[in-house]
């Protein structure tokens, strides 16, 4: 019998990855926070008022192990007080539910109080892939 650590084909990782986005129908929505949430998907330090809100977002079918938004996300003027997000959740719910994944902002994004600032995700940005994925 063998044992050890395995990788996925390119086919797994794809099959996974689009399991993954369709998920309750596929809906899914980009959250904003001001310190990492952690593997246990806190939410405690999620952006609010200000004119936050979770946005939807899309993913096409993946390829070579990785999957990215299919379009961009743009959330609203803030105008609360100023905070850094630093990291981004992939929620199932536009409000409460559950945390997909979580990935680091790449660069953080300092949301200035009465600057009106806009976040955006250009589309194809917001990318996930499999770590144990070695296509």
């Amino acid at each position: 019998m063998a044992t050890g650590q395995g990788n996925l084909t390119t086919y797994g990782a794809n099959a996974l990855l689009n399991a993954t986005v369709t998920i309750g129908g596929g809906t899914f929505y980009v959250a904003l926070f001001t310190s990492d949430p952690t593997t246990a998907g806190d939410t405690t330090n999620e952006l609010s008022g200000g004119g936050y809100a979770r946005q939807p977002v899309t993913f096409p079918t993946a390829s070579a192990g990785s999957v990215s938004n299919s379009s961009d996300i743009t959330f609203a003027p803030w105008t609360g007080a100023t905070e850094t997000e630093t990291f981004i959740g992939l929620m199932d719910a536009a409000t409460g539910g559950n945390m997909i994944v979580r990935v680091a902002s790449n660069p953080s994004e300092t949301l200035t109080s009465g600057a009106n600032d806009e976040i955006i995700i250009k589309a194809g940005t917001l990318t996930f892939s499999l770590v144990s994925y070695n296509g």
